[in-house]
């Protein structure tokens, strides 16, 4: 590396952040304590670690990867209409009616008549 007097390459710098950030991602403290220790800048840590698109954790690139997860298509069942004749009432009922409702409707139209 160079003095503090020269200046250093964009590649250079970005090496030296991201050498670090991979060290730390290695082992088990946290980004303070390892900033601490290798007497870096906390602050400058954090800005390149989202610089070169690290994220703010241990996690490697796989873990955080988007991973596709196949989904089973439902299709919707088709209900038949069904006509109910009681008496002399007629009644047009969809084909996903509540049986329970049905069953009340029956009773309703029986007592009706």
């Amino acid at each position: 590396m160079q003095t503090k007097s020269q200046k250093y390459t964009p590649e250079e710098r970005a090496g030296f952040w991201s050498a670090h950030i991979n060290k730390w991602r290695q082992g088990s403290l946290t980004k303070a304590e390892y900033c601490r220790r290798a007497e870096l800048s906390k602050h400058a840590f954090y800005y390149w670690c989202k610089k070169l698109g690290h994220t703010y954790s241990r996690k490697t690139q796989e873990e955080n990867a988007i991973v596709p997860v196949p989904l089973k298509v439902v299709q919707e069942k088709t209900h038949t209409p069904l006509r109910l004749m009681v008496n002399s009432y007629q009644v047009d009922i969809p084909g996903d009616f509540q049986q329970e409702v049905l069953a009340k409707l029956v009773r309703t139209l029986e007592e009706i008549t």
